[in-house]
């Protein structure tokens, strides 16, 4: 695991950052892929990069409390690229909730609004 943690820029030292990964569902790109295509989505290497991005952000900093803060982290990554519109052509049910669950990491409670388009 040190190995892993020293190519994304972690010290592998860091007992919180190997609990995080350890939190981490397993995971790899043939796993993305059947939950992708679960959800009528074909994976391309931009995906990939951002599922990739979530991954290591997770090990990095924890659990996000807000989507927002993630929506953020994410905008600054990919902004040279479009930003949320990009982001959003490639995760059409959002990068935070639809990104997070293809790339196998908790998301921020508020990032799915279970009564948005209904009566709740």
């Amino acid at each position: 695991m040190s190995d892993i943690m020293k190519f994304i820029g972690i010290d592998p030292e860091d007992m919180e950052a190997k609990e995080r990964m350890a939190e981490l569902e397993e995971w790899d790109e043939s796993i993305a892929r059947e939950k992708a295509s679960q959800e009528d989505l074909e994976l391309t290497a931009e995906h990939l990069e951002v599922l990739q991005f979530l991954r290591v952000h997770y090990v990095k900093h924890g659990h996000t409390r807000h989507a927002r803060d993630l929506t953020q982290a994410l905008d600054a990554e990919f902004g040279a690229k479009g930003g949320r519109k990009y982001l959003y052509t490639l995760f059409p049910h959002g990068p935070v909730a639809q990104g997070g669950r293809l790339a196998g990491v908790p998301t921020p409670a508020d990032s799915v609004d279970a009564s948005f388009g209904s009566v709740q």
